[in-house]
């Protein structure tokens, strides 16, 4: 939550799932429902940082629309 105007959108920082439960799609789960969340609010874009070398977030964000940018910026989805 929080005050993401400041920012111009929303931003994910965190999506992380628990060792015992991965690989069943619940992160997939997880993030659809907070990206259909944001859109109900009004949100038409939202950005995520994604740790480097992290490929299962990278999947799972691309897969879901995000884009890759440069370094220092985060991954952005409209």
């Amino acid at each position: 939550a929080g005050d993401w105007t400041v920012r111009g959108c929303p931003l994910i920082t965190y999506v992380m799932t628990d060792p015992a439960w991965k690989n069943r799609g619940l992160a997939r789960l997880a993030l659809v429902a907070a990206l259909h969340a944001l859109a109900a609010t009004g949100a038409r874009q939202a950005r995520a940082v994604i740790t480097a070398g992290n490929i299962p977030s990278e999947r799972l964000f691309l897969g879901l629309g995000f884009q890759r940018v440069p370094p220092g910026s985060a991954a952005q989805r409209e």
